[in-house]
């Protein structure tokens, strides 16, 4: 809860006026929060490849070693394919983030959604994309997956996507 309070007081220290706001795994998940927060303000979201309430789905999964970790340390951590370094999750992102949770709730945002999904996704699989559609109150949800997308969404082409969907909202 923390994490979306924080982005949420950014938001409104640095921005002023209409927003659109893009987030992408964990940053998605936030984006939903602050949209059911100031919605007045908020004039379309785009996800790629949204991650809500991804922080049980990580404890229904976690090794014998990621468990004694967890409840000896008070976090674990789990491999990142982009990355050296791995992801490490807090006791406090678990506990606060169930506060967050949206999808057995609904998510209560009526504005315009584009959620970008990638196939071959191996940190949000992509069903979860309809899901979070479902979840919405919006009846302006739109998802697309990429046959070929990984978690990132970072090749040229799924750049070139992004760029194209949000000029969409910006004419």
């Amino acid at each position: 809860k923390s994490w979306a309070a924080d982005a949420l007081h950014i938001i409104n220290e640095v921005t002023n006026g209409p927003l659109i706001i893009i987030g992408s795994s964990m940053g998605g998940w936030i984006s939903y929060v602050i949209a059911e927060q100031i919605p007045d303000r908020v004039q379309a979201l785009i996800g790629i490849a949204p991650a809500p309430d991804f922080t049980d789905e990580f404890l229904d999964h976690m090794s014998t070693e990621q468990e004694n970790q967890y409840h000896s340390d008070g976090y674990f951590t789990a491999p990142n394919e982009y990355s050296d370094e791995p992801y490490i999750f807090t006791r406090t992102l678990i506990e606060d983030s169930r506060e967050c949770f949206l999808l057995g709730r609904g998510i209560a945002y009526d504005g315009p959604v584009r959620i970008l999904q990638g196939k071959l996704d191996n940190s949000v699989p992509w069903k979860k994309a309809q899901r979070i559609k479902d979840a919405l109150s919006s009846n302006d949800v739109e998802i697309t997956y990429i046959k070929d997308g990984d978690h990132s969404l970072s090749a040229p082409d799924n750049l070139s996507l992004l760029k194209a969907t949000l000029l969409k909202f910006m004419q």
